[in-house]
């Protein structure tokens, strides 16, 4: 390696893509709870580090291992950063011992897809592993498992498509007809990947609230019954509340006000908009400097959804300790504390 080799000079070049490379592996491995240039550390952290490696291998062994909510979800995480995988090829062109064009391209291509292809391992799994288990729940499992499979296996092809394109030339009729085959695919799988969001990871078709016809009729009784008589037929002071109102009240059994969820789905919309450039390795529809803003706006969307997610997940784990079955729709919780035990097998989708 020229790295190693006799001569060699460290330029920053060099020596600020290998600090990149190493010190997350560094800091994973890290045996202390307290890392060098760390200063906020809490008791346990080295064991989650750990942990969190130990689950990133399982995740790699798919479909050999366990499908769990975590491994879906660290799967998920890496859907969002396959520009970052595919630039491990500068690396290895950087400090490898050859870097011929066709390796590259070939290299750039399978991290592109890798990450959909665990997704498609983990759908695969638990879809034979809810067959095995029978059942009309399971069934319902298996189903919504082929189907997610199907979404991932298209954006296997959008890849393989993008990369097919790129190895032809500019006005050749494989060309033309490879740019329309990744224009359907780009749409397709971006929006079958927003409704599934939506839909599938938010619950967002489920969310329970009191209508905004319901909420202004009590504000209208309630503004009537403090004012008096000659201020009730002043317009726009009750609308406005029921407006607020219906916005900042909270789902039935959901964590946040009905304007967080409202407002994640044109957000969702609007991200999603340069993923299909953003996953494709060697595209050439926008420019490359292009391509890190994509990637800042899709990192800024898996956040959100990251959050949404895992509030949902907590809402039907809250559905099965208290007795009642996996949601669309949660039913209210009695306050006070519930003490069961939790004997079910639960369903990853």
């Amino acid at each position: 390696m020229e790295l190693l080799s006799p001569g060699f000079f460290p330029t920053p070049s060099r020596v600020i893509p290998l600090f990149a490379l190493i010190f997350p592996v560094a800091l994973l491995l890290w045996p202390s709870d307290r890392p060098p240039m760390f200063f906020f550390t809490a008791p346990g952290d080295a064991a989650f580090r750990r942990f969190l490696t130990v689950e990133a291998f399982f995740v790699l062994a798919s479909p050999f291992s366990k499908v769990t909510f975590l491994r879906t979800f660290i799967a998920d995480i890496l859907c969002s950063m396959p520009k970052l995988l595919i630039d491990i090829t500068t690396s290895v062109c950087l400090y490898g011992a050859t870097c011929e064009a066709e390796f590259k391209g070939h290299l750039g291509a399978f991290l592109g897809a890798f990450p959909f292809c665990v997704r498609l391992a983990q759908s695969l799994r638990a879809a034979r592993d809810a067959a095995l288990e029978g059942g009309e729940e399971a069934s319902a499992s298996q189903k919504k498992n082929i189907l997610n499979a199907a979404k991932y296996s298209a954006s296997i092809l959008l890849v393989a498509v993008s990369f097919a394109k790129s190895k032809t030339t500019t006005g050749d009729a494989e060309f033309e007809w490879l740019s329309r085959a990744w224009l359907i695919l780009s749409v397709g799988c971006t929006l079958a990947n927003f409704t599934w969001d939506v839909v599938n990871d938010w619950n967002l078709g489920g969310l329970r609230v009191d209508s905004l016809d319901k909420i202004a009729k009590e504000a209208s009784r309630a503004r009537a019954a403090e004012l008096a008589p000659s201020q009730v037929s002043r317009p726009g002071s009750s609308a406005s509340l029921a407006l607020s109102t219906w916005l900042g009240q909270h789902p039935v059994g959901r964590a946040f006000p009905l304007w967080v969820y409202i407002g994640a789905v044109p957000l969702n919309a609007l991200l999603r908009f340069g993923w299909a450039i953003y996953v494709s390795p060697n595209q050439k529809v926008v420019a490359e400097h292009t391509v890190l803003l994509l990637a800042a706006a899709e990192l800024t969307r898996r956040a959100v959804w990251a959050l949404l997610r895992i509030e949902w997940e907590n809402s039907k784990r809250i559905a099965i300790v208290v007795g009642q079955a996996v949601p669309p729709t949660l039913q209210p919780v009695q306050e006070g504390s519930v003490e069961v035990e939790v004997n079910t097998t639960y369903h990853y989708n």
